[in-house]
């Protein structure tokens, strides 16, 4: 798994340790966020919805972030520095999940409030090898246009173009 968000991380590390079967050897929760391109970034969190945190340089300079609370009145809080990194340099998995190669990702699960095009973008490379038995993601339109010009339908496209 992947959080840079360290409250996030901190909570994650915790649940995984109260499953034993989780715990032991088959779970590694690494300090980062997965973008198009390895480098660091600032991260915006919602108070009181941590799961509500989003890439501030994607989003624009903007001083005003609430925009982004998926409440409104929410406030939004700027976090710390995060480093962002290509899943296609993170993993090295066999050619095929059909080949039943130790290591191949049976569920992808990708839950990063718009910034989908971005983290697909860095994992095109592994998407494409059919390594991946599964993706699983959430598709908002408006999520997607605060982090871009990335229309639902171009989001469908560009997943059925890995071979989903």
């Amino acid at each position: 798994a992947f959080e840079p968000v360290e409250g996030n991380r901190q909570h994650l590390a915790k649940s995984v340790a109260l499953n034993e079967a989780l715990a032991q050897d088959k779970f590694a929760l690494l300090p980062y966020g997965l973008a198009r391109e390895s480098r660091s970034a600032v991260v915006v969190s919602q108070a009181g919805n941590a799961g509500n945190s989003h890439i501030l340089d994607s989003v624009g300079a903007n001083e005003d972030h609430n925009f982004l609370a998926d409440t409104p009145g929410k406030v939004m809080l700027r976090g710390n520095e995060v480093a962002l990194r290509r899943l296609d340099d993170l993993i090295s998995l066999p050619t095929s999940c059909s080949k039943g190669g130790v290591g191949a990702i049976a569920l992808m699960k990708v839950d990063v409030q718009g910034f989908e095009p971005e983290v697909f973008a860095g994992a095109a490379h592994l998407l494409r090898r059919g390594v991946v038995g599964a993706m699983v993601f959430e598709c908002e339109s408006e999520r997607l246009a605060q982090h871009g010009k990335t229309a639902p339908l171009e989001l469908y496209q560009l997943v059925r173009d890995f071979g989903f």
